[in-house]
C-alpha cells in the first residue's frame, strides 16, 4: 500500500531558477529525514531503461493506458503543436505525464518536487484553448497525492532572457538559432499563459505560492518549506 505523497508542481518562465530551487528544497527536506523525489530520479537512468520503465508501466496498468491514449489524443488536438519547439515540448509533456506515476510508485516519496505539466503547458501557443478541467486532469496520477500544491516563480522577463542567452553562449542550448531569434515572442506568450494557469489553479482550489525569483535562494527555499508545512 503506497503512502500518499505531497506533490508540488513548479512553474515559471525559462531561466527563472526552478531546477536550482528544486535541488535546494530536496536537500533541505532530506536533512529533515524525508524521502524526496524529483525528475532526476528518472532521467539519471540510461535512455533504454527509461523507455523500458515506461513500457512496463503501461503494460501493467491497462486501464491507465487507455486513459493515457485519450490524454495524448485530446491534448494533441487542442494544442496542435506545429513548429519543432512545440513538437518537442509535446513529446516531453506526454512522457512526463507517465513518469510522474512511475516515480511515485517506485520511490514512494514523502514529497515530490516536480517540473511537470504546469511548467510545460504555458509554453504552447494554444494553451488558452484548454479549459480548467483539462489543466487539472493533466496533473492526474494513479497514486493519489495527499496534497497538491503549485509554486510559481515570478521573475523579470529581461533577467530570465539574459540567463538563457548566457547559457547559450556557454554551450547550454535550450533553443535552436531560429527560436533564439524570437525569444521575445516566446516569453510574451508564456507569461500570458502563466497568468491564465494561475487563474485556473485558483478555480480548482489548488494552493499556489508566488515566489520572487530574484530573492536569495535560501529565502526562497525557507518560504516554500514554511508554505508546505503550514498547509
Amino acid at each position: 500500500m503506497l503512502n500518499k505523497s505531497i506533490c508540488v508542481e513548479f512553474f515559471g518562465i525559462w531561466g527563472s531558477g526552478k531546477t536550482t530551487l528544486i535541488n535546494s528544497l530536496s536537500q533541505q527536506f532530506q536533512k529533515e529525514g524525508l524521502i524526496v523525489a524529483t525528475l532526476s530520479d528518472f532521467s539519471k537512468n540510461k535512455k533504454i531503461k527509461r523507455y523500458c520503465l515506461i513500457m512496463i508501466f503501461l503494460i501493467k496498468n491497462p486501464v491507465y493506458f487507455i486513459k493515457y491514449i485519450g490524454f495524448v489524443l485530446k491534448f494533441l488536438y487542442i494544442l496542435r503543436p506545429k513548429n519543432k519547439l512545440e513538437i518537442d515540448l509535446y513529446k516531453t509533456l506526454i512522457k512526463t505525464y507517465i513518469i510522474k506515476n512511475i516515480i511515485l510508485y517506485d520511490k514512494n516519496p514523502d514529497i515530490l518536487l516536480w517540473e511537470g505539466v504546469y511548467h510545460l503547458l504555458p509554453m504552447f501557443t494554444r494553451m488558452s484553448k484548454l479549459n480548467n478541467q483539462d489543466v487539472v486532469d493533466s496533473a492526474h496520477t494513479i497514486y493519489c497525492c495527499q496534497s497538491n500544491y503549485a509554486v510559481f516563480i515570478d521573475i523579470n522577463t529581461s533577467l530570465s532572457m539574459e540567463r538563457v542567452e548566457k547559457d547559450h553562449e556557454n554551450g547550454n542550448h535550450r533553443f535552436n538559432p531560429s527560436d533564439l531569434s524570437r525569444l521575445n515572442f516566446l516569453y510574451s506568450n508564456m507569461v500570458s499563459n502563466q497568468n491564465i494557469m494561475q487563474g485556473m489553479l485558483k478555480l480548482a482550489e489548488i494552493p499556489v505560492l508566488i515566489v520572487n525569483g530574484e530573492s536569495p535562494l535560501a529565502k526562497k527555499t525557507n518560504k516554500i518549506v514554511n508554505f508546505i508545512q503550514k498547509l
